[in-house]
């Protein structure tokens, strides 16, 4: 943990988790053995300071800035252990042409592998190239959880580990903080959480076949929320 790191909605520096670590192993580990066993998330762990950060200079409009979560750090750690056990229940099943959020891919896989195929396919004199580029709006705050987790379930994702994931989707709160300004708590009823690990390996899981059953036998690459066909 870097304990510059800012201080989440749980009000517990980063600092306080790495100089005591040998103290609170013992006790951490046996919340995160009941949460994983009970199928509960601790509520404490669900909420997420959100800040607006400009995308230009100077800001003209409200679609100039995007939204940025803060959840509390210790959370993150025990999404690790999930991010694991989910990546391995699913890993077969994922799209070869997904880059991003998944380790070992990156913008400049997905970039190399692009341009070679075009590049190749115009080798041949009068050849041409129709590109489409599509983006989902809102991608991750647009998630239904209900098709989330019929997915899950037909991907064969071990059943408590499903239960668990339930409980870390559901009954989120989130409040805007903007230097020493808190908004009022709000509840979220979709989408997968922003600023967690484990909010980008639930989008990939919910769009993993896109593409692959599109009738245009056309090339394509994911890159996270992006396609291009």
């Amino acid at each position: 943990m870097n304990p510059r790191k800012t201080i989440g909605p749980d009000g517990i520096p980063n600092r306080i988790w790495k100089e005591f670590a040998t103290e609170l192993a013992g006790p951490v580990t046996k919340i995160f053995n009941a949460s994983f066993s009970s199928g509960l998330v601790p509520k404490v762990w669900k909420d997420s300071y959100v800040s607006p950060v400009p995308n230009t200079t100077p800001v003209t409009c409200d679609d100039d800035l995007r939204p940025i979560s803060l959840t509390p750090c210790i959370s993150k750690v025990q999404e690790d252990f999930a991010v694991k056990w989910l990546i391995e229940d699913v890993q077969s099943e994922i799209d070869p042409q997904q880059f991003g959020s998944l380790k070992g891919s990156s913008t400049t896989y997905c970039l190399l592998e692009i341009f070679e195929n075009w590049l190749s396919s115009l080798d041949q004199p009068s050849q041409y190239l129709r590109i489409c580029f599509l983006d989902f709006s809102k991608a991750f705050d647009h998630t239904d959880h209900n098709i989330l987790v019929r997915k899950l379930l037909g991907l064969g994702v071990r059943r408590h580990l499903i239960l668990w994931l339930c409980s870390f989707l559901s009954s989120r709160r989130q409040a805007v903080k903007l230097g020493s300004f808190i908004t009022e708590w709000e509840s979220t009823h979709a989408g997968v959480p922003q600023g967690t690990k484990l909010g980008p390996i639930l989008f990939v899981i919910m769009i993993i076949d896109l593409a692959l059953k599109s009738p245009l036998k056309a090339n394509h690459w994911k890159y996270v929320d992006k396609l291009s066909l």
